[in-house]
């Protein structure tokens, strides 16, 4: 399965990036609708299109790692990001399911923006995973 390039539709716009304020590029992952940055190789995603990646089969998440590659990314912006949707400025957070890596949210659309090499750190199962999940209920 890979990345599929999708155009823009009338009633969902193409977005800018939150750190340059250029046109992403829109892919759809088995369904999930990715924006990346050309630029930077930042990643766009939507209210509940975090989750569902983080939360999707092997296939879908190896998927969308192929997007999240920082070999063609340039250096960040000084600029602070905002929501490409609202304007909202982009507060740092993060999650409890992978809380060492930050990313940054939208308060008002519930949108993330994740820098290069952020949404295959939030995608990739690693031990600790794995014995979370052998373990339910325990930290």
């Amino acid at each position: 399965m890979c990345p599929k390039p999708i155009e823009p539709r009338r009633d969902d716009p193409a977005v800018n990036c939150p750190r340059h304020d250029r046109p992403m590029r829109r892919f759809m992952v088995a369904g999930i609708e990715v924006d990346r940055c050309g630029i930077c190789g930042g990643i766009w995603l939507d209210k509940g299109e975090l989750e569902a990646l983080v939360e999707s089969d092997k296939q879908t998440r190896a998927a969308a790692r192929l997007l999240d590659r920082s070999d063609d990314a340039d250096e960040a912006s000084d600029h602070a990001p905002v929501c490409p949707r609202d304007g909202t400025p982009l507060v740092p957070m993060r999650t409890a399911v992978k809380p060492f890596v930050e990313c940054d949210a939208c308060t008002a659309c519930g949108g993330v923006y994740l820098d290069a090499g952020e949404l295959s750190a939030m995608t990739d199962t690693g031990f600790a995973d794995w014995i979370r999940r052998l373990m339910p209920g325990r930290r």
